[in-house]
């Protein structure tokens, strides 16, 4: 992460006021350059990838599956966070072995995984290539290198609990199927 740095995040949440209102100056300041960068970025990044940015606000969505195929291909695939705002898949055309760091200062310790926060960056113009850096609040760091990208929403999602009572389970199969 070059703008929202696990560093930064732990300086906000500082239960030291002078601290945390300094990093909240920071956070603002860091993310008005972010956001002049994707301005900047603009019809460089692919369509699916601005429109992801544009449509969906994935913080604090659940990271209901993260998987990998032998053909260089990744799926994360999220609840969106608040009441029936359904999910999406991401499948994403790695250019490189996914990468993932930690930050274990920021482990949150919470169940279950969710997305902190996000950034994009161009890495090639020719071939196109992009980075795509995700924070999860276990203080996991996913580096997705990628060339293509497609975005499929789910109006309806339904991401079993374990720990649910069966009856609840058969009520949200019903709303799924409604």
């Amino acid at each position: 992460m070059k703008y929202f740095t696990p560093d930064l995040m732990l300086r906000y949440g500082s239960q030291d006021d002078d601290i945390a209102d300094a990093a909240n100056e920071e956070w603002e300041h860091r993310q008005e350059v972010y956001l002049g960068r994707l301005k900047e970025l603009g019809s460089k990044l692919p369509r699916s990838l601005r429109s992801l940015l544009k449509h969906f606000y994935l913080h604090d969505a659940k990271v209901s599956t993260l998987a990998l195929d032998k053909r260089s291909t990744f799926f994360l695939i999220l609840q969106l966070d608040g009441s029936g705002n359904g999910g999406l898949q991401l499948t994403y055309r790695l250019t490189a072995p996914l990468k993932i760091h930690r930050h274990p200062e920021i482990d949150e310790g919470a169940t279950p995984l969710e997305w902190l926060y996000d950034e994009v960056e161009l890495l090639n113009e020719e071939p196109p290539t992009f980075q795509h850096n995700i924070l999860l609040n276990d203080g996991s760091e996913l580096e997705v290198r990628f060339r293509g990208l497609i975005v499929k929403r789910f109006q309806k999602m339904l991401s079993p609990n374990t720990k649910q009572r069966p009856q609840d389970s058969t009520l949200e199969l019903e709303l799924l199927a409604s």
